[in-house]
């Protein structure tokens, strides 16, 4: 995934982009998202946590 880039009168400019999300599901169980795009990379993380707070699944990742 490239970053958000915009043209602005023969300027190319760049988008840092952080995005943190808490979502509380129908179970109870609670899913966190952690998102990073920059000119030069992009990571991600995520994790899911049931209603007692045991990680049900988990992942992050690095791209350049």
């Amino acid at each position: 995934m490239a970053p958000i880039v915009a043209e602005e009168e023969d300027k190319l400019v760049v988008v840092t982009v952080y995005i943190k999300v808490e979502a509380v599901l129908t179970d109870n169980s609670t899913l966190y998202i952690r998102e990073y795009v920059s000119r030069d990379n992009r990571m991600y993380s995520y994790h899911w946590q049931d209603e007692q707070g045991n990680i049900e699944k988990n992942r992050s990742k690095t791209c350049i």
